[in-house]
């Protein structure tokens, strides 16, 4: 085995490892939905997360950044708490956005 297929094996393990959910953890953790409810997001809870996203971040596939979401101002606001209230109702999230990238980032 080379190098190179040597670390990009470890790498494999490595994020295996982080994002393969122990069971016990996913048994005892509280799960909330909107299954038999009426409730809808407010505007404002839509709006506060938005502003608390964390910045400086790398964008997902779809390269929206957090600041251009908090900047977008009213119309987007509006237009996203729409969607999240769509997607709360019908149940059902996007596929594309359980999609994630991961670079990994060498250290000198």
């Amino acid at each position: 085995m080379t190098e190179n297929e040597d670390v990009q094996r470890r790498w494999k393990e490595y994020f295996e490892s982080i994002l393969t959910s122990n069971s016990d953890e996913i048994d005892s953790m509280t799960v909330y939905t909107a299954e038999n409810e009426d409730i809808q997001l407010r505007y404002e809870e839509v709006t506060h997360v938005t502003q608390c996203l964390k910045k400086h971040k790398a964008a997902g596939t779809d390269q929206i950044v957090a600041e251009f979401l908090e900047k977008g101002g009213e119309t987007l606001w509006r237009r996203t708490h729409h969607l999240v209230n769509l997607i709360w109702i019908q149940l059902k999230i996007p596929e594309d956005w359980s999609i994630g990238i991961i670079h990994p980032i060498h250290k000198k």
